[in-house]
């Protein structure tokens, strides 16, 4: 008989008696100028792999936990996420790394053996807005820092808005 599914109040999610964040839970808020992208995954897929690219930096489970500009501060190959990146936009702005608009890709693959597929969803916030994307299908694997599926691309306006393309 398959583990039972449980959703307790939006935002916790038990999982063959085990207790799951779930991709509702609730986060932080951002901090002005910074944008948060939230990879996150149903159960009982588990271990999606991220690479999230900006301004030629490079973050996520290929690429290693930071770049000059963005922080990776989680990785969860247990469950169902999430993995986390952080992007110090207004920064790298005020260091004139970007002038009007700026591209951001987010890149992610399953690492099978894990048990991992399926599709994921990605959270983005930045000043004040937030915007939830349902990726259907994500490949298998990262090649080298990129996965194999592009899940995104943000671009940015220096008037503080973004668009998902």
């Amino acid at each position: 008989m398959a583990p039972k599914l449980i959703i307790n109040d939006g935002r916790l999610v038990v999982y063959g008696g085990r207790l799951i964040t779930s991709c509702n839970a609730t986060f932080p808020p951002v901090p002005t100028g910074q944008m948060r992208i939230v990879y996150s995954w149903p159960p009982p897929s588990r271990d999606l792999d991220t690479c999230t690219v900006f301004l030629g930096g490079r973050a996520g489970y290929a690429s290693g936990p930071s770049s000059e500009w963005i922080i990776w501060d989680s990785g969860d190959n247990t469950g169902p996420g999430p993995e986390t990146v952080w992007i110090r936009l207004d920064d790298a702005h005020a260091a004139d790394a970007w002038t009007d608009q700026v591209f951001i890709q987010c890149w992610a693959g399953w690492y099978t053996p894990a048990g991992g597929s399926g599709g994921c969803t990605l959270t983005i916030t930045y000043n004040g807005q937030t915007q939830r994307l349902s990726i259907p299908s994500v490949g298998t694997q990262l090649h080298s820092a990129e996965g194999t599926t592009l899940c995104a691309t943000i671009r940015v306006l220096s008037s503080g808005t973004f668009t998902v393309l």
